[in-house]
């Protein structure tokens, strides 16, 4: 006998991915169709502290929406520490966003101004990809080995000039 998933049952319900317009949408149905963890088990097993579900906040990163977001749970209770992946990444962000902003004495048109980076999770998560996908390129950098040197140096001295002139932007 198979046993089905509740989240196996929603996702077989709805539209296929060709059909979906909404990239959010896509995203969240990609993530339970692939079986992603939540954003709070990947922290953990990063050994990180996962942020407060009411630190998990929906919505645009703007000094105007900041205090009016909702909480991730207000969503729904099966979000209760167990926010998607991709929203966690997104919602983090804006957390650590906010906290900057609201440290910052400015108006807010400075304060939105502010960069919306990612957090510790996100950036991992990120970093870690371009590195695998380097680690798997029989040309990068990473695989050339310790005594490895441009040779295309002037004068033995390699700076960001090179690499400009390397990738043909200078």
């Amino acid at each position: 006998r198979t046993v089905i998933s509740p989240a196996t049952a929603m996702v077989s319900r709805w539209p296929s991915r060709e059909k979906i317009s909404s990239l959010a949408l896509r995203n969240l149905l990609r993530g339970v169709q692939q079986g992603l963890p939540s954003g709070q088990a990947v922290a953990r097993a990063m050994g990180l502290d996962p942020l407060s579900d009411k630190d998990l906040r929906i919505g645009k990163a703007t000094c105007e929406d900041m205090d009016e977001n909702r909480a991730i749970t207000a969503y729904g209770d099966s979000f209760n520490g167990n926010t998607p992946l991709w929203t966690y990444v997104l919602a983090e962000a804006q957390a650590h966003w906010v906290a900057d902003v609201k440290a910052m004495n400015a108006p807010d048109a400075i304060r939105d101004a502010h960069p919306s980076l990612l957090g510790p999770v996100g950036g991992r998560l990120v970093a870690e990809t371009i590195i695998a996908l380097m680690m798997e390129d029989e040309t990068s950098l990473l695989r050339a080995g310790r005594g490895w040197q441009p040779a295309y140096q002037d004068k033995g001295v390699f700076t960001m000039r090179e690499l400009l002139k390397a990738a043909g932007r200078a």
